[in-house]
């Protein structure tokens, strides 16, 4: 499915009676397969500039990643920079059913010159009002991203993740702040907008009661990988995608010590997967990129 949001009624905060939601999976597809300021459900933009449409975020039918919808904004556009400060929203998260650690995942894209994304969360925005009206805070998470926001993210696509387990104990709202001036703009484009609980740090899951790791690089038919097993005998290998959707399983008959394991024939699109190699009792976990 398109867009998978669990709703939930919070009985305290700021946010007591609006609704929320205790995921997020967006990519952009039913909302943006045409052009124009068409946000998902209880998605929301506020921009401080005095509007002009191409300044808002708003839809790119084609511009996601893989060719497929993605939101963006842009203030650099028939050859003229433009002062733009603009938010987009997500619903307001409730992640506190989650009992181990929780990321935010996004793919992230600009061009042309000198604007920069920042990512931010609050416990106490108004949707529909202004986000710099003083008694409102905002956390910015940009410095945490792994990885950071760089050049890198003008030459291709890039995945980022950060930590929200600090703020998952009460509801709140994320937001995608861009910014530019008169002299320096461009177009920031997002697409899977998602929470999940793997993140980039694999030694915060990895139990290391079975050291695992990739070998070279994975595609999407073919990865390697390296394990050593304390104990011989069958175990599970399965393979998550960024979903929390098991895409691939396997029974491992292991030896004892350390050895090697390609598995083939596989059909995975591009992006992150976690590895998970268990028996039951003893289990470790390893993550590839599949370009």
């Amino acid at each position: 499915m398109k867009l998978l949001l669990s709703l939930i009624i919070s009985l305290s905060s700021v946010y007591t009676g609006i609704a929320q939601v205790t995921s997020l999976n967006e990519n952009f597809d039913a909302s943006c397969a045409t052009t124009g300021t068409n946000y998902p459900l209880y998605w929301s933009q506020y921009n401080i500039i005095p509007p002009i449409t191409a300044l808002a975020w708003s839809c790119a039918p084609l511009g996601g990643r893989f060719g497929t919808p993605g939101m963006a904004c842009n203030s650099y556009f028939s050859g003229i920079h433009y002062l733009d400060t603009a938010w987009l929203f997500t619903p307001i998260l409730n992640l506190s059913g989650n009992l181990d650690h929780i990321y935010l995942r996004f793919d992230s894209k600009y061009e042309f010159s000198a604007a920069r994304l920042k990512v931010l969360v609050s416990r106490n925005y108004v949707k529909n009002t202004r986000p710099d009206t003083p008694g409102v805070d905002w956390t910015d998470l940009t410095p945490t991203l792994a990885p950071v926001i760089s050049n890198d993210d003008s030459t291709d696509w890039v995945t980022h993740f950060v930590d929200l387990t600090p703020f998952k104990n009460s509801p709140m709202m994320v937001a995608f702040r861009y910014t530019s001036t008169t002299s320096a703009g461009g177009l920031w484009t997002l697409d899977n907008i998602m929470t999940t609980p793997w993140g980039l740090n694999v030694d915060e899951l990895n139990t290391k009661t079975i050291p695992i790791c990739v070998l070279g690089v994975s595609t999407g038919n073919m990865l390697s990988l390296s394990f050593t097993s304390a104990v011989a005998g069958s175990y599970k290998l399965s393979i998550i995608d960024n979903f929390g959707r098991e895409v691939h399983t396997e029974t491992v008959n292991a030896k004892s010590g350390t050895q090697t394991l390609n598995i083939t024939n596989l059909d995975l699109h591009s992006g992150l997967y976690c590895i998970r190699l268990s028996n039951g009792l003893t289990n470790g976990i390893c993550k590839t990129i599949i370009q």
